[in-house]
């Protein structure tokens, strides 16, 4: 009892191209398995980047609000310390008038006294 079974080349490739396919949704449910962990660990990693991202936005809102201010009061300070150097020059110039004058008044007196005592 010699039994044959004879398989045509058509019936080979079947069974590759069948083979090929199952071992392709093997290969295909471990990359998914694998893959499954990766976008959940990408997912809690893209939540903190949102958060940190927020809270980077935050903080520069309000550091550009203290910038704003801080230019602000240079440019205030500025203006304030132009005038009162005009202020402070004036008040020095007047100073120094009057200075002059209480000299030219002191001088005006001792010669008056050096007169009157040469005179005696």
């Amino acid at each position: 009892m010699d039994t044959v079974i004879a398989f045509s080349i058509k019936d080979l490739v079947i069974l590759l191209v069948g083979i090929s396919i199952f071992i392709f949704f093997i290969y295909l449910a471990m990359l998914i398995k694998n893959l499954i962990p990766t976008v959940k660990k990408t997912n809690e990693v893209m939540d903190d980047v949102k958060t940190i991202t927020d809270i980077a936005a935050d903080n520069v809102e309000s550091l550009q609000e203290t910038i704003v201010n801080l230019s602000s009061s240079a440019e205030t300070l500025s203006k304030a310390v132009s005038g009162n150097t005009n202020m402070v020059k004036a008040l020095g110039s007047i100073g120094s008038a009057i200075a002059s004058i209480i000299g030219l008044i002191k001088k005006n007196n001792n010669d008056d006294s050096s007169n009157d005592e040469s005179n005696e």
